[in-house]
């Protein structure tokens, strides 16, 4: 599936709170936070960033391969998920640290700000240290925004 720049658009922004859904291979379902997001090869594969240290999360999506993505705009909870195979986990390099560092700046500003929170500081404590790349295609889009359309597929060109 080639994604649409709408819904690229909606994963690569800052102001995402984003879960990665993963799948134990005995069928345990885990949610773990992302933080980061890139689409590469033309929009068929996807670039996340999970936490380095979430060895069950890690594990899961080297055992099934099986993933979904969750990214919700803090301020208007517009919300699209997708679901795809995993290609590959992979050390992160200098442009996920850098992804890793914009994402958690612009997230915890847009917390902050819709929250009416004083303390960033609070909030920042629960970015991880480092992270990993969860290489990815995309297989399939859905609206998750609250809502009358909540959990609806879409095709191409409909974000």
């Amino acid at each position: 599936m080639v994604i649409d720049d709408g819904v690229a658009t909606h994963f690569e922004s800052g102001d995402r709170s984003m879960v990665m859904a993963t799948l134990g291979a005995d069928g345990t379902p885990r949610a773990s936070r992302a933080w980061g997001f890139k689409f590469e090869a033309g929009g068929e594969r996807f670039r996340a960033l999970v936490a380095a240290d979430d060895a069950v999360a890690i594990a899961n999506l080297r055992a099934t391969g099986a993933v979904a993505l969750t990214a919700a705009s803090v301020p208007t909870l517009a919300a699209l998920q997708l679901k795809g195979r995993v290609v590959s986990v992979e050390e992160a390099d200098d442009a996920d640290r850098a992804r890793f560092a914009r994402y958690k700046e612009m997230f915890f500003e847009a917390v902050h700000v819709t929250d009416a929170t004083n303390d960033v500081d609070a909030i920042a404590r629960m970015a991880p240290r480092d992270v990993v790349a969860v290489v990815a295609t995309a297989d399939s889009v859905f609206d998750q925004t609250p809502g009358p359309t909540a959990g609806s597929r879409l095709g191409a060109g409909d974000a």
